[in-house]
């Protein structure tokens, strides 16, 4: 589904509303989170609970003219992501909208029922749950991009999963989409399982940057099918995480028929099938306001790319706001040989937390 916005006006009703998620303020009154009704006024109580918001993830970028002939030198979005949550009558809606091409268009637009903790049911369109680089919101990303894995699955679908806690250590996510074939015959099938070794139960993050240092380690397995036999997908992928360090690993592999691009801002990288791409990254707190990350990747496509990459990451004390620098590698036996550099700042959330 597309809306057609324009990315100025997008910008003006975004922006605002990012800066003004969180304020220390106590004179200012929040933009935005829940909407209230004006004094006297006689509203439905559900409301009271209507939850607004914005996050906005630009940056520029330079790269070398030789990596694959693309000339980078300039600036760009990451995200512009508008969102609405509405809790009602033991259901929650949410819709949410990427407009970082200039149009709006349709991510999140899902109905969630929580019978207990065994049982969560989503549907509608959703993100399936497939690795945890892939799943994490991107404002609580180490670097501008996810992993190349992470940015494979980075994609909405309409369907219906249904995920819990089935004892103290092991959460599970299954889920039927449409697949990349649409609505015809076939259809992508996403089973997941996490153990959770401590039982911390902490926020899906990359880093350490907020929580409370405990150690937590958490080992998944996932199986993807999507349309057809040889559109197969297995994976593992690992976040470890102890006082202010973090270690996050993954690897996934693919079968003949799955595979394509990437959709990375930077660089054009492509996935190919019978392969197995990987990526590890580590990163430590340096202080309460920055921290240093690290990732090597790689793709295991026919001209073998590898990308390593460094970030700095600066978080001010006040709001919802992150800069990120961020200086990649790539090395591979085609063209795709060079240096990126990216400065990027990230504003406002996907959802209150």
């Amino acid at each position: 589904m597309q809306l057609t916005f324009t990315g100025a006006l997008v910008l003006l009703a975004a922006t605002p509303l990012a800066f003004s998620q969180e304020s220390n303020r106590p004179e200012a009154e929040p933009a935005l989170g829940k909407v209230g009704t004006a004094e006297g006024a006689v509203l439905p109580a559900w409301v009271n609970d209507f939850e607004v918001g914005a996050l906005v993830r630009a940056f520029w970028g330079y790269a070398d003219d030789d990596l694959g002939g693309t000339a980078i030198n300039g600036f760009d979005f990451h995200d512009i992501d508008i969102w609405a949550e509405l809790p009602m009558e033991g259901y929650d809606f949410r819709a949410s909208f990427d407009a970082d091409t200039g149009v709006a268009l349709l991510e999140d637009a899902y109905v969630h029922w929580v019978h207990d903790d065994r049982l969560e049911l989503t549907g509608g369109s959703f993100k399936p749950h497939v690795l945890f680089s892939s799943a994490v919101d991107p404002e609580l990303l180490m670097f501008n991009e996810r992993t190349v894995l992470g940015s494979f699955f980075d994609e909405w679908d309409i369907g219906v999963q249904a995920s819990g806690r089935v004892n103290e250590n092991l959460d599970y996510y299954a889920s039927i989409t449409n697949g990349s074939d649409g609505k015809k015959d076939d259809k992508l099938y996403v089973a997941r399982g996490e153990w959770d070794f401590q039982g911390a139960d902490l926020q899906l993050q990359e880093g350490q940057h907020g929580l409370p240092g405990e150690q937590d380690v958490v080992l998944g397995l996932v199986f993807f099918s999507d349309a057809g036999d040889d559109s197969v997908g297995l994976g593992l992928d690992v976040l470890a995480r102890f006082e202010k360090f973090t270690l996050q690993g993954e690897i996934m592999s693919l079968d003949d028929g799955l595979g394509g691009n990437v959709g990375l801002k930077t660089v054009p990288v492509a996935l190919d099938g019978d392969s197995a791409p990987w990526a590890i990254s580590g990163s430590t707190m340096l202080s309460e306001t920055m921290q240093i990350a690290g990732r090597i990747q790689s793709t295991d496509n026919d001209d073998s790319t590898n990308i390593l990459s460094v970030g700095l990451d600066y978080f001010p004390i006040t709001g919802p706001v992150t800069l990120i620098a961020q200086i990649d590698r790539y090395d591979s036996d085609g063209d795709q040989d060079g240096f990126v550099l990216q400065l990027g700042a990230c504003m406002g959330k996907t959802r209150n937390r």
